[in-house]
This record gives C-alpha cells, sequence and structure tokens, in this order.
C-alpha cells in the first residue's frame, strides 16, 4: 500500500505565499537600491554665438565634453552663428572641454554620389566637409566652467593659413 505524506492546504498557502512575500521584498529592495547611486551634477541650460574669422559660422558642431567627472559629451548643431542646448538636454555642471567642428559646403549634398566622385577626381582626393584648418583665436574658452545658471556663450574661430613647405 502506498502512502503519500500531504500538507494540508492552508500550510501549502502559506507557504507559497511566504515564498511570493519574499520574493517581492527582495525585489523592491533591489529595486530601490538602484536608485541609490552618486548623483549626476545638474545639468545646464547653454545657449550662444559662435563665429569664423569674424563672420557667423554658417553650419557647424559645437560639442561639450566633461573633464572633471564622468559624464557624457553633448552636442549642439550650429546654424547662422547660434547655437542652443536646453537643461533637460544641456551639458552637466562643472568643468567642460568645448569643441567645435566647422561644416563646409561642397557645393552638392553628400549622397549625390556623381557630384561627390566628379569633385573627388578634380581634387585628387575625397572632399571632406569637415574644416581641419581652424583654431579658437583665445585658447583658453577651450576649458569652460558651466554653473546652473543659463550661460550665454561666445566662440570665435580663426581660419589658420597652411604653411607651404620648401
Amino acid at each position: 500500500m502506498h502512502t503519500q505524506s500531504r500538507m494540508p492546504d492552508t500550510q501549502r498557502w502559506l507557504s507559497v505565499h511566504d515564498r511570493s512575500l519574499v520574493a517581492l521584498t527582495l525585489a523592491g529592495l533591489c529595486l530601490s537600491l538602484v536608485g541609490c547611486g552618486p548623483e549626476e551634477p545638474p545639468r545646464v541650460a547653454v545657449s550662444g554665438t559662435v563665429t569664423l574669422d569674424g563672420e557667423p559660422l554658417s553650419n557647424g558642431t559645437i560639442h561639450f565634453v566633461p573633464t572633471d567627472q564622468q559624464g557624457q559629451l553633448v552636442a549642439a548643431t550650429v546654424e547662422d552663428g547660434y547655437f542652443e542646448l536646453p537643461e533637460e538636454v544641456g551639458p552637466l555642471a562643472g568643468k567642460s572641454s568645448v569643441d567645435i567642428q566647422v561644416i563646409q559646403d561642397l557645393g552638392f549634398d553628400l549622397d549625390d554620389e556623381a557630384a561627390y566622385a566628379a569633385a573627388a577626381r578634380k581634387a585628387k582626393r575625397a572632399p571632406s566637409p569637415l574644416a581641419s584648418a581652424v583654431a579658437f583665436r583665445d585658447q583658453a574658452r577651450r576649458q569652460l566652467t558651466l554653473d546652473a545658471d543659463q550661460i550665454d556663450l561666445e566662440f570665435d574661430l580663426v581660419t589658420v593659413k597652411k604653411r607651404r613647405v620648401r
């Protein structure tokens, strides 16, 4: 004769209930610990102007790279000499390095393969929309300390003349 030992239904329910309660408690504890890490510094709203050789930069990008804490690079488009980043997506408060890329008009869309190939044949190299010979007029402007107030910035770039090697 085969005998089975059975737990009364109330004990089995308590056992399942207790296990579920423990699982939910652990899940809640884990979720609460996720938010307990170090807090990121506040973000800063920034806007401003960029000039190249005294004229508003027609097209480019500006990058803010945090230098005194970990954080992501933040970039904005510069159009007609103006850029703007609202606080929600702006750079972190603190020290940042600034980099500006000048995008040159090549006279055709980059996805126009025929025009791109013709320009490459004519120049004997692939054309690039990025200007490489540009510098900050005041190199100290490359390092900024951003605080929690909205910041209006001005950057003046100059074209660097290439020296001919003889």
